[in-house]
């Protein structure tokens, strides 16, 4: 499932002409500091992987041109990464809806690890607005979305960036997650509630930025 997924990420990215390749020199990725994520497990599994040269963490966080996240559960040996490509000031495109305003098209990788194997995963397609040219730049995506599907829905605002998507969980029902990140302290909270009822548990920790 991840390595359609992360195929599926590239061949969108290569068949867009938003984003150039090969722009700039890859990014040293520094491990993260377990005592400040405040994790133990998780922080060590995602530590233990970039050490290793895992792969698919290599090609979300060694680029210059992604903006990502590593968030990790306190208490539990689960770690999420998510990594979307920066906008890029050379392709604005005025919107089809508002003269006024510029879009332009991207795409965010979620990835979720559980004992240091790749749990669930999913993209959101979506497209980066502004009202203007000097107005704040923000991205959504539009419907319904299923990790099964391959699938997450996202919004990245200047405060913070929410992601959800359902799954079928162990008594065959459909529960939905949803994770928002605050940018400026890098904390999240992550809700599991039934598919349109009310939250049933969450989750805290703390997140990285590369």
């Amino acid at each position: 499932m991840i390595r359609t997924i992360l195929f599926a990420w590239a061949c969108l990215l290569l068949g867009t002409p938003t984003f150039s390749q090969g722009q700039g020199s890859p990014a040293s990725v520094a491990p993260a500091d377990c005592k400040a994520v405040e994790s133990a497990s998780a922080c060590k599994s995602f530590n233990e992987m970039l050490q290793s040269g895992d792969e698919h963490i290599k090609d979300a966080l060694d680029n210059p041109r992604h903006e990502s996240y590593v968030c990790f559960r306190s208490d539990d040996d689960i770690f999420f990464l998510v990594s979307f490509w920066k906008p890029d000031k050379d392709a604005w495109l005025p919107s089809k809806k508002d003269s006024l305003a510029l879009t332009q098209e991207t795409t965010l990788l979620f990835i979720q690890y559980r004992d240091g194997v790749d749990d669930a995963s999913g993209i959101a397609h979506f497209v980066w607005q502004k009202p203007s040219d000097d107005g704040d730049v923000t991205g959504a995506s539009q419907g319904d979305a299923s990790v099964n599907s391959g699938k997450v829905q996202a919004d990245v605002g200047a405060a913070e960036i929410s992601l959800s998507y359902s799954f079928t969980n162990s008594a065959n029902s459909v529960t939905e997650d949803t994770i928002q990140i605050r940018r400026s302290t890098k904390r999240f909270v992550e809700t599991f509630a039934a598919k349109g009822g009310k939250a049933q548990f969450r989750n805290t920790g703390h997140c990285v930025e590369y």
